[in-house]
């Protein structure tokens, strides 16, 4: 049997497995949109979430022998995490492989990565969390949103500030639903980080196949309206899927939702901070990218935001 209760015993095991999920994430923009060239952008995501969704019931029947975890799930946690949750996974994928090029992608994520300083945000306005000083808060905030413009204003080409409102709108009207979706994923993250947290169920991992099952199905049917791409399934894009569905999608989401159950979440929020840099880069190297002064800076406003976010709500 999976003993929940039994991990939490060990100070050292949640933190860790945040720091798991964090990695595995590291590489969900560069798997995502090479999936998403590879056969499409809606059923890449539909597949992503449905594999998962299956491989993690699969594996709750063969520790739990039965569906009882499953059945003992409260209400108010499917509907106030599963949401956001939903939300985000639909909104990230369609993000990721609607952007028009591969270095669209890898600056559109960057609006992803808000979710940090957002989630300390949102614990603060709406979740009764203590601010030592909003007027930093807000500051922090301010930094992070202003890493995101310079993330969608990003060129190849190194550029001064003055120049970057050309391209922030030049970039906005060629991707305009990229960048919303893109921003509806980080707001959506920061509310099931902090849902979770609050409501703090000890069996609520086993709604995530779920959540994935739902997201699946709703971007299933979706396809009949929003794509028309012949699927043509490669041994290379199999191989991909199968790291997508049971890396940075399952087992990074189940690792993060037991990190985040109690007040240590902070302590992974924190080592968040460095997932803007660490997926960029990765992002760059897969794809044979510049990793330019645009992006450098867009990493450090939003990792410095965070801190200041984090500095502002102590643990």
């Amino acid at each position: 049997m999976l003993d929940i209760e039994l991990l939490k015993k060990y100070a050292f095991i949640e933190p860790l497995l945040g720091i798991v999920a964090i990695l595995s994430w590291s590489s969900m923009v560069a798997i995502t949109r090479k999936l998403s060239e590879e056969i499409g952008t809606v059923i890449a995501a539909s597949y992503q979430c449905l594999g998962a969704g299956f491989l993690g019931l699969f594996v709750i029947l063969l520790y739990e022998k039965n569906i009882d975890s499953l059945l003992k799930i409260p209400v108010a946690h499917l509907l106030y995490c599963g949401l956001p949750f939903i939300i985000y996974m639909i909104s990230f994928f369609l993000a990721m492989g609607l952007s028009k090029t591969r270095e669209h992608t890898i600056s559109i994520a960057l609006i992803n990565y808000l979710w940090p300083s957002l989630t300390l945000l949102f614990s603060v306005l709406f979740f009764g969390r203590y601010c030592n000083n909003l007027i930093i808060l807000i500051v922090g905030i301010v930094l992070a949103f202003l890493g995101a413009y310079f993330a969608v204003a990003y060129d190849s080409d190194e550029s001064y500030f003055y120049e970057t409102i050309h391209k922030f709108l030049k970039h906005f009207k060629g991707n305009p639903i990229s960048i919303l979706l893109a921003f509806i994923s980080a707001i959506s993250w920061a509310i099931y980080t902090n849902m979770n947290n609050k409501l703090g169920i000890s069996n609520g991992i086993f709604a995530i196949p779920i959540f994935f099952l739902i997201a699946g199905l709703i971007l299933l049917v979706s396809k009949q309206f929003l794509s028309k791409v012949e699927l043509k399934l490669s041994f290379i894009a199999i191989l991909y899927l199968l790291y997508a569905i049971a890396v940075p999608n399952l087992l990074a989401y189940v690792a993060w939702t037991i990190s985040t159950q109690n007040d240590k979440f902070i302590i992974v929020t924190i080592f968040s901070f460095f997932l803007p840099l660490i997926s960029t880069m990765i992002s760059c190297i897969y794809f044979n990218k510049k990793f330019t002064v645009d992006l450098i800076r867009s990493c450090v406003l939003i990792l410095l935001g965070t801190v200041i976010c984090n500095y502002a709500v102590p643990r």
